[in-house]
């Protein structure tokens, strides 16, 4: 495998944990030290909008939402049943709520919640028209605020944004496994958003009022990723965007189907915003890079690896995982040692679930008839966009330098022990190269008479290699052990041949040319592939040269070598080709095929 391709695997390995610090380091240092404390300046003007339909049940933060009274709007649907009806006017009555209904399309109730159908979306766009108060806060009827919302309003007019992204969190931490786990995912996610606050959370926004009205005229209404096309678009349009750490706490799955119901829809979503809507990554190209790149069209690569595992390649993985799961205990983890499973929830996840967001994206496109492609349209005549207030959250801001170390040190331990288990910053002796090349096709007879059988299984290490004959060639597996750092008694050191085959009808003047293909991975060692030439001798026939190559081994690509003798010179009697790993040390593990071995007469 040449070296470019196995960075690209090795960053494909470590691309989720080294990500995640970046973002959480990167985060940091632009929020860390800061006071999340709201109230310098409040703002009671404003409608909140809780989308309910299906069943009141859903309604959960109804008693939560009582203080603020005429300013809650339940916005439903015109399809539900008369009994839906009664008991949200119920509900209604008694907190002194307003409630709205849309016009009725004829479709069918919902019996139970849907991570698909475009409910949502419609009912915000269709009931802004009627709201007059100059801010508006589209809230979750299972979320609820850590805090008065007028701090909320007051904060997103004090920093003169139009539409802000807040944090949301789970309301059920506790609940089971599942919500432990999802409370880290959510803290590493809600972190990214000081540095791309258009990342829009659905359970909640804050805006002014025309501005969601102008955002919500372009909305696709595709349900998953709505929350961030709301994002994409205000961005587009020219609004200002920020982040307001204001804390909503939502409640997540606590059960592994409505988990699994909710992660396949998200993964059609992710689909629909990076793959479908690609034209955006020239604006954040960043995440576009990793949604797009990384998390999606690297979903081959990781199945590759997963069918076939390159042992060092999955150990610097490993590491990596091992350094972010440290680095989260620590961090934030509190004592909870539910972050040491994360690992394991993220590649669940990243195998299982989002290789069939795109599967989910078409279903849900042909359900509903909507390929959600996202048009902000034209930016709006005349508008100027004027730069974000600097406004602090509190008084104090820790130093960036400290920031700055902490992530510099979390990321040498990433990137460190991936070298160390790859040999990643191993390099080659230098040695001759002899001439190598990549053919396409043999030319002549092969003289070798029995080319899938003439192995050679000749080793001097510590232990016995593991041979194994696969299709046309022979498969060499061995991991170093601590008596491979003795030297054998001649002070030679120790290795492994892995073919060896001898010719003796040949002609001072000629030139021969010996290919083989080999494939795995050769790490703390390194392969030569070689031609060596004797004259006679006694009481053998004496060398006289040879000539070497040295591949780079790495991770499951075929290489063709091959090498070329110069002429040979008087006497020649007889010549062999072999192909052997050297310097085998405890650190070594090599895992390496060879197959097809051809000795070729180029010049007679």
């Amino acid at each position: 495998m040449n070296t470019a391709y196995a960075v690209v695997i090795w960053l494909l390995l470590l691309a989720w944990p080294a990500i995640a610090v970046f973002v959480d380091g990167a985060a940091g240092i632009q929020a860390h030290g800061l006071q999340y404390k709201f109230g310098e300046a409040t703002q009671e003007n404003f409608r909140i909008l809780v989308p309910i339909w299906g069943s009141v049940k859903y309604l959960i933060n109804a008693k939560e939402l009582g203080r603020y009274g005429s300013r809650v709007t339940l916005v439903t649907t015109g399809d539900e049943s008369p009994e839906f009806y009664r008991q949200l006017r119920r509900i209604a009555e008694t907190y002194e709520f307003d409630v709205w209904h849309d016009k009725p399309t004829g479709a069918a109730a919902q019996k139970r919640r849907s991570t698909s159908r475009p409910v949502r979306d419609r009912l915000i766009r269709n009931v802004l028209a009627t709201v007059t108060e100059p801010y508006v806060i589209p809230l979750d009827a299972d979320s609820s605020p850590s805090a008065p919302l007028g701090e909320l309003a007051g904060e997103l007019d004090r920093r003169d944004l139009d539409i802000a992204s807040v944090r949301i969190m789970p309301g059920n931490p506790k609940e089971s496994a599942l919500t432990r786990l999802q409370y880290f995912e959510y803290w590493l996610a809600m972190q990214i958003r000081f540095i791309a606050p258009w990342l829009v959370s659905g359970a909640c926004q804050v805006a002014r009022t025309p501005v969601l009205r102008d955002v919500m005229s372009r909305h696709s209404l595709f349900f998953q990723g709505n929350d961030v096309e709301i994002g994409l678009l205000s961005e587009a349009r020219g609004w200002r965007i920020g982040h307001i750490a204001f804390e909503i706490k939502s409640d997540v799955p606590a059960k592994f189907v409505p988990w699994v119901r909710q992660r396949l829809a998200w993964a059609g979503g992710q689909f629909r915003l990076f793959i479908v809507n690609i034209r955006f990554a020239r604006r954040h190209p960043f995440l576009w890079f990793y949604g797009a790149g990384i998390a999606t069209l690297g979903l081959a690569f990781r199945w590759q690896i997963f069918t076939e595992p390159p042992r060092p390649l999955v150990w610097a993985a490993a590491g990596g995982y091992a350094a972010l799961v440290v680095y989260l205990y620590l961090r934030r983890g509190g004592g909870n040692g539910w972050v040491i499973t994360m690992p394991f929830y993220v590649l669940f996840s990243s195998f299982f679930i989002l290789p069939l967001g795109p599967l989910w994206y078409l279903k849900m496109s042909l359900e509903h008839h909507n390929w959600g492609i996202i048009r902000p349209g034209r930016r709006r005549e005349g508008h100027i966009v004027k730069p974000i207030k600097p406004v602090r959250y509190g008084y104090r801001r820790a130093p960036a330098t400290k920031i700055t170390a902490s992530l510099a040190s979390i990321v040498i331990v990433v990137v460190g022990i991936g070298a160390i288990v790859t040999g990643g910053f191993t390099v080659l002796p230098q040695l001759p190269t002899g001439q190598t090349t990549t053919l396409a096709s043999i030319y002549g007879p092969n003289a070798l008479p029995h080319p899938k059988h003439d192995w050679k299984d000749e080793y001097s290490t510590a232990a016995p290699p593991t041979y194994r004959l696969v299709p046309s060639g022979q498969e060499i597996i061995y991991t170093g052990q601590p008596g491979d750092a003795v030297p054998l008694k001649d002070g030679g050191t120790r290795k492994v041949e892995v073919f060896e085959a001898a010719l003796t009808n040949i002609k001072p003047g000629q030139q021969w040319r010996f290919e083989v293909t080999i494939e795995g991975t050769a790490v703390k060692t390194y392969v030569i592939v070689g031609e060596e030439w004797f004259v006679p001798g006694k009481p053998i026939d004496r060398w006289r040269g040879e000539v070497d190559a040295y591949p780079h081994i790495n991770v499951s690509v075929t290489e063709q070598i091959a090498v070329t003798s110069p002429r040979l010179p008087a006497r020649s009697v007889a010549l062999a080709v072999y192909v052997q790993l050297p310097e085998i040390n405890p650190h070594t593990r090599l895992d390496v095929t060879i197959s097809d071995p051809y000795l070729v007469l180029v010049n007679p």
